[in-house]
């Protein structure tokens, strides 16, 4: 405490604090630089800082960058405008951000300043709040591919489809068993339905509503892959990663076009780390949307209908999603590619199931490009040109009405 402190001691860490601070507040100073500069000043020069500072004042310095990250992210935004810089030139004054960010995270709970608030705040936390936070977490990774206002958490660069996403977290995320054991317990035991009734319903709705956007935006991106191929593949696969920090219940930042192994050692001293794709994610709004149902504690005229919305509008009629699954599940048993994508599309498109204006080598490359033939197949079908209408017999047919019977009834 600095009343412990000789005065001169005192006065010359003062000194070096008010120094510090004057570094970016209020007027900042190396604007182009900030965030690297005051990311190595607590990196990399961190015992210097230590010594000039002592305890007490680098604890306040620490507090006082966290306290106006926001303040510095607005000035460098408006320095950066101001200056009509470009995306590249954006970029590379942001690109230091997530690291000090991650920096300032680990040093605070090093020296305990959210530590008590940090405890009490988990001791009250339901896990209806968990799973809340946890959407929004969803939320924030999925719009931030296809919204550059939220990538980078500035709208600095390119949004950019994540083929793999990373999530370094201080908590365990997505506990959907734990999640259902707890609700489950409450809907046989709980004396307030009405509360019950409210989380679900709200659960219900926002899980809907992320179902509902990976269709339409990323389950049919054009940039999403399983498989790289070509000279620049790592290079693609760099630039296609998201990394997601999620620390005291909030999702801090995001960045892109950088390797796992370079992104320093504060990253990978959160307890959880999570490897997954858009599929993981949004499976798990599935889970909470298929117990929920399952329940049948929600009438269903109080939830948003979750009906599938048509994924290939430009290919299958309709605005939902029953001619896709009819072709999909009859897709599940083909013996013959040829033969059987010739009835399937010839009989569909009869049907007007399969949109009239879908050309046969048109069809032929959407089956390519969603995984259902592969490239060798798909040069055959173009030799082609065309589908047969001469495979309408055998058990095709009657597999096919089974199916549709599903989907039509």
């Amino acid at each position: 405490m600095p009343f412990d402190m000789e005065n001169t001691e005192f006065e010359n860490q003062k000194r070096a604090y008010s120094n510090y601070v004057s570094f970016f507040y209020p007027d900042l100073k190396w604007t182009t630089t900030i965030y690297k500069d005051l990311y190595n000043i607590l990196d990399e020069g961190l015992g210097l800082t230590t010594v000039s500072l002592g305890d007490y004042f680098l604890e306040k310095f620490l507090n006082t960058i966290s306290d106006n990250l926001i303040t510095i992210e607005n000035k460098v935004n408006a320095y950066a405008r101001s200056k009509n810089f470009d995306d590249i030139q954006k970029e590379h004054i942001f690109y230091y951000k997530p690291f000090l960010e991650n920096c300032l995270n680990g040093l605070l709970e090093k020296y305990k300043l959210k530590k008590e608030s940090k405890i009490k705040k988990e001791k009250i936390m339901t896990h209806y709040d968990k799973i809340i936070k946890e959407l929004q977490i969803i939320d924030i990774i999925f719009k931030s591919q296809m919204d550059a206002t939220i990538h980078l958490g500035s709208g600095i660069g390119l949004a950019r489809f994540c083929n793999e996403i990373f999530i370094f977290s201080d908590i365990e995320l997505f506990g959907i068993g734990s999640y259902k054991v707890e609700y489950t317990s409450r809907l046989e035991n709980s004396n307030n339905k009405s509360l019950l009734l409210n989380e679900l319903v709200n659960i219900y709705n926002i899980s809907a509503g992320l179902y509902n956007y990976y269709i339409e935006n990323l389950y049919n991106h054009p940039n999403r892959k399983e498989i790289f191929k070509g000279k620049d593949a790592r290079q693609q696969i760099i630039d296609s990663t998201g990394y997601y920090n999620f620390i005291n219940y909030r999702a801090s930042f995001c960045f892109f076009g950088i390797e796992k192994n370079e992104i320093g050692p504060t990253f990978l001293q959160n307890n959880f780390s999570y490897n997954c794709k858009n599929e993981t994610l949004v499976n798990f709004c599935v889970q909470l949307l298929e117990f929920i149902k399952l329940s049948g504690v929600i009438p269903e005229s109080t939830v948003n209908s979750i009906e599938e919305k048509n994924r290939h509008p430009n290919i299958f009629n309709g605005n939902d999603n029953k001619a896709f699954n009819l072709f999909d599940d009859f897709t599940k048993e083909i013996t013959d590619n040829y033969q059987d994508y010739s009835f399937i599309f010839q009989k569909m498109k009869s049907e007007n199931l399969i949109s009239k204006r879908v050309m046969h080598k048109e069809f032929m490359e959407w089956l390519f490009n969603n995984k259902y033939i592969n490239e060798n197949c798909y040069q055959k079908f173009l030799d082609k040109e065309s589908f047969s209408k001469k495979y309408d017999r055998g058990m095709r047919p009657t597999r096919y009405y089974n199916i549709k019977n599903k989907f039509f009834k």
